[in-house]
Formats: C-alpha cells, structure tokens, sequence
C-alpha cells in the first residue's frame, strides 16, 4: 500500500489552490497564478520524494476559471512547458497524482446546463494531467452526483451521460461511494453499466453501506480497475470525534489505521489519506506502516526523544534538537542500543555544550568538585543540564512526556519528525530555574 495526500503542505506552507476573484480576471493574470501554482506543486513534489510519499492529489484550481465562460485562453499551449516540465519530473520519480473535482460536478444533474458545465469542468482536469505527459492511470475522481428523488432515474442519467463523454474524459475518470446518497453497491452497478473504474472510500463506507463488510466491500471495488487503469485507488479517513458524521479526522487515529491495515493485508492499492493535517498524517502512517505491528511508545525527557519497540529486545535512542513553536527540527546523531531494563534507561547524551562542561569540571580541583553549588532558590543548576549517565524512572519519564506534548513519526528510511502538538506551557518549576538563572 502506497500511502499520500491532498492538495496542500501544511509543514511547507504550500499548495496548488491559489486563484484570484472573477472580477480580476485576465490572461496575464491567469500565467502568472498557474505558474505560481505549478511552482509550489514542484515543492511539494520535491518534498515528497525527500519523504518517499508516492502519491499526491493536485488541487483543482491549478489555472483558475480555466472551465469558465470568461477564459479564452489556450492555457495548455501557452504554459506547455512548464506542465511538460512537470510531467517529466513525476515520471522520472516514479509518483502518481489524481485530481478530484469539488462536488458540484454533477453528472446526472435534471438541469442540462449544469450537466454541460460540469463535463467542462472534466474536461479541464484530463487536459491539465494530458498537458503533463501522464498516463490514464493519474485518475480524476468525481461522486455520482445527486438523487432527485428517484436513485434509480438517478443513475441511469449517469450511465447516459458518461457513453456521451470524450474519450480524454473516459480515460480518466472514476467514481466514488459517498456518504449520503450512493452506496458501493450503486457504484458497482454504474460500473457493469459503464466500466467505471470505482474508487472505494472506507469512511464512507462506514456512514452508507448496505452491510457488506469492510474488506468484501474494498475487494469488489478494487476488482473494478483493469491493468490498463494502474494500481486501483481508494480514500482513506476516519471519523472526526463529536462531529457531523462524515466529517474527516483533523489528524491520525492510530489504532484505527493499524486496524485497516491489518484488515486489508495483502491487498494491492494506493491510499489517499483524507486527513486535515495531510502530510503529518502521512508521516504517522508510514511509521506505523514500518514497524510492523509493533506497538511505539514514547518517552521524553527535556533534551530526549526515546522511541520504545516492544517487540523487540533493545531501545533506539534518538537525539531531538526541540524548540518551542509548531515543529521541531530533529538531529539524527546515531542510534545507541542498550538492553532494556525494567525499572530503569541507561541514558548517555553526547554535545558540543556538554563536553565542554565536562572538560571544565574535570579540570576542576577535587575540593571544587565536590562543592555542589546551589541558588537562592534551592535548585542545582546541575539538574537544569542534560542527563548524563544516570538511572531515570520510567514514571518519570512518562511524567515527562505527558508535559512534553510532542508526536515522534519516522518514515521508512528511518528520517524521523516531531510535531508539537501544542505549545508548552512554563511550570512553576521551570519559572523558579529562570529565575535562579538570572540570579546573580
């Protein structure tokens, strides 16, 4: 299973979205945001690659008002070389984009000219991934539209609509199961019509279904896709807590992919988690996803990050450079293995500011040795220092996470990253040391 996201990278500050008012329009100023928008997708790509992220869906507003009335521009050939240039890089690499148009794309719409627009608004997204170089199996995925009343009527204005389409449209397309309306079974049922390709979403799947269990449910969909439509696609999610049911989760829920993932087993597809913190979530997944059904657990001190393997003998030990805003930069030094103990980690930390440390206090007479100097408030600056060779306690530790806040996530290669997932508030004791600090 390849594993991506959506349309934006939150640690980078990008996406493939920006656009500009109707009333603003013009050719100059339609170049000059697709080119802004093919330049932070490059990023995105290249951030990708750094990651081993596989698989990303590219926002829709890439040209904006590219399927509007008001442009009369043939942006495909006057940008071809910059989609081209893209192209290149996604095949070179090896990385498969999709595209999906917002929700009012509306096939089997009753109104003719709301059906006319939205074929456009296809025809835009298959051209836009042509003008790239990409093969059918970069897909653009849609829903099936709207009821009106009668399902059935419903989704035969579908299957008209769809053998009316161009072949640069039906090359690419596919469809989904929502959560509301059109079940799984209705989509396999426009697909014995069609050959549409489906593409299965799992927490849709859990709102609508009509009690096909969750792997039956993906097997057939998957079953859908031919050898010429690639690896089949399907939409990854869980339920947001104390939300409108539906609603995408803000971030991971760790048990419940490790779940899916144990359901799904062998099956072969490509996974778009859609989770609103996109590619952080990504990150936790390919952890999870790597350690093979290992169970992570994290401890922290002030100054360390230790990841815990419990299905394994000994613990990886990482040193993590933290500061206090959103993200934290993470220094790789080694991994240092010890043998697990029970009550205990035997924790050795290694820098430029301690050996120094340790270079003066050896240089010291013993009689200065032993004097621990102490502040007005009582506090050793030796306990503000970074732990050298001791015992720590586990409660203490856990303690220590517990304030810590921090989300540590490693990809395959083993790059690790830290998110805070807030910022940490001073304690009284930590307001003590400042002060003891600037005491004189």
């Amino acid at each position: 299973m390849r594993i991506g996201y959506p349309c934006q990278n939150l640690s980078l500050g990008l996406t493939t979205g920006h656009t500009f008012r109707l009333a603003s329009y013009s050719a100059e100023r339609l170049h000059e945001t697709a080119r802004e928008n093919l330049c932070h997708l490059r990023k995105m790509l290249e951030f990708n690659i750094s990651k081993k992220i596989p698989f990303l869906r590219i926002g829709s507003q890439m040209v904006p008002f590219a399927s509007h009335a008001v442009c009369d521009v043939p942006w495909w050939d006057t940008l071809k070389a910059e989609f081209s240039q893209i192209g290149s890089y996604i095949k070179e690499n090896k990385l498969r984009v999709s595209m999906h148009p917002d929700q009012f794309t509306l096939l089997n719409a009753l109104n003719s000219d709301i059906t006319r627009r939205s074929v456009e608004e296809l025809r835009y997204h298959c051209r836009l991934l042509d003008a790239m170089g990409l093969d059918e199996t970069c897909k653009v995925q849609i829903h099936v539209g709207g009821v009106y009343g009668d399902k059935v009527s419903a989704k035969a204005r579908f299957v008209e609509v769809y053998k009316t389409l161009p072949a640069m449209i039906k090359k690419r397309l596919v469809i989904e199961n929502d959560d509301r309306l059109f079940t799984l079974r209705d989509c396999l049922d426009i697909h014995k019509e069609t050959r549409i390709p489906v593409l299965f979403d799992n927490l849709h799947h859990e709102c609508l279904n009509e009690g096909e269990p969750m792997r039956d449910a993906l097997v057939s969909a998957l079953k859908t896709w031919s050898s010429q439509d690639g690896v089949p696609m399907i939409d990854y999610s869980s339920q947001q807590p104390n939300a409108r049911k539906g609603n995408h989760a803000a971030t991971l829920n760790p048990d419940h992919f490790k779940q899916f993932v144990d359901l799904v087993g062998d099956l072969e597809f490509d996974a778009m988690l859609e989770i609103k913190d996109k590619e952080r979530s990504v990150l936790k997944a390919q952890a999870i996803m790597s350690s093979n059904g290992a169970l992570l657990k994290q401890l922290s001190t002030d100054d360390l990050t230790v990841i815990v393997t419990e299905d394994v003998k000994h613990l990886s030990m990482i040193k993590v450079k933290k500061r206090r805003s959103a993200a934290a930069d993470v220094i790789r030094d080694q991994v240092v293995s010890e043998p697990a103990v029970e009550s205990s980690l035997e924790v050795e930390l290694s820098s430029k500011k301690e050996a120094k440390k340790g270079k003066r206090k050896t240089n010291m007479e013993p009689s200065e040795k032993e004097a621990k100097p102490t502040t007005k408030a009582g506090i050793k600056p030796a306990k503000r220092r970074q732990l050298e060779t001791s015992d720590v306690s586990a409660a203490k530790l856990e303690h220590k996470r517990k304030r810590a806040k921090v989300t540590v996530v490693s990809d395959v290669n083993g790059a690790v990253e830290v998110f805070s997932d807030e910022p940490r508030k001073p304690t009284r004791a930590s307001r003590q040391q400042r002060t003891a600090l600037s005491a004189p």
